[in-house]
């Protein structure tokens, strides 16, 4: 129940129509050793993709998606460890930029931002909701050219 509480004030207050007045980094001093697990968080790329990552389970995932209705997927997980020392979050997530597999980035620092917002690198992650296990599965497809026997 202790882990629970901030998420549940985070999800009232997320909830609210009035602007969030509290920063995610009060949010983030509170009591619970792990204030961010089980939550997902959305960097909109203005890309045909946008850009999420997720606290499950003492680990950082980030991975590319849409939401249309539902989330979705469209990306490998590229994980790393993650561990609050001295009120910061460090990680060691690499990925690649979406599209561009030889080009790829790293976050290391998780920053609190103001009205519950991330900051990773120059990027800004915004609340998007709990952890769903929905995000866990992932659809592919595959096209297949048909050709004629020589």
């Amino acid at each position: 129940m202790k882990r629970l509480l901030p998420l549940l004030l985070l999800l009232a207050a997320c909830q609210q129509s009035n602007p969030i007045d509290k920063s995610l980094s009060e949010f983030l001093s509170t009591r619970s050793a792990e204030p961010l697990e089980s939550t997902i968080w959305e960097h909109q790329t203005q890309d045909e993709y946008n850009r999420y990552i997720s606290f499950k389970d003492g680990v950082a995932s980030l991975f590319y998606g849409t939401y249309d209705g539902e989330l979705q997927r469209w990306s490998e997980f590229y994980s790393a460890p993650y561990a609050y020392k001295d009120g910061v979050l460090e990680t060691a997530i690499s990925y690649p930029l979406w599209g561009q597999e030889e080009l790829t980035e790293s976050a290391f620092i998780v920053q609190a931002g103001d009205n519950f917002t991330l900051r990773i690198n120059n990027d800004t992650y915004t609340y998007w909701g709990p952890y769903t296990e929905q995000i866990e599965g992932r659809w592919i497809t595959i096209n297949v050219g048909i050709k004629p026997w020589e």
